[in-house]
């Protein structure tokens, strides 16, 4: 069974944007220390996710920009279910690489960070061996399922977010 892994921060690009763009209220707001470990900890998966690891055999590797981690989630899907593939997915958020301080942040601003973008980081598909072979640089965080779920459960493992399409995302975020 295949599993869906990310390199990278999910949601930095965003936050570190309302960072730049809001820089006095933020500082007056959290403590300095707490932004420095912040902006320090910037992506480092360009760097992991070279040329020669973009390529999978039989999965996906997507770069999380527009739509985020669950447009990217989406897409992923939909190329497994193009090739013949499992087409559902199972994400459990406790799993999901993000900072504390890009959920504070993005909350501030009224933006979900699993929605936002995170260019630089990667959503990968892939045979569990295979993922395991980049040495601890990537996170699991759901596998493929044969279902056609897709399906987000959350922290508490009883609540479960089903995933719409990016177009219907941005619909919703744009009746806010």
């Amino acid at each position: 069974m295949k599993k869906i892994a990310v390199a990278g921060l999910i949601g930095y690009e965003t936050a570190k944007a309302l960072y730049e763009e809001n820089r006095e209220a933020l500082e007056a707001r959290f403590p300095k220390f707490w932004l420095k470990k912040f902006l320090e900890a910037g992506p480092k998966a360009e760097e992991l996710m070279n040329e020669q690891n973009r390529e999978v055999e039989n999965g996906a590797v997507i770069e999380i920009t527009e739509g985020g981690l669950f447009g990217a989630l989406w897409e992923a899907c939909e190329q497994q279910k193009a090739e013949g593939c499992a087409n559902g997915c199972e994400v459990w958020i406790e799993n999901v690489p993000i900072l504390q301080e890009v959920v504070e942040i993005s909350e501030l601003f009224d933006i979900n960070p699993y929605e936002a973008s995170s260019k630089g980081s990667f959503l990968i598909v892939e045979e569990e061996e295979k993922i395991r072979n980049h040495s601890g640089q990537l996170t699991i965080i759901g596998t493929m399922q044969k279902k056609k779920d897709r399906v987000v459960v959350m922290k508490d493992k009883e609540t479960k977010r089903f995933l719409t399409p990016p177009e219907r995302q941005a619909k919703d975020l744009a009746n806010r």
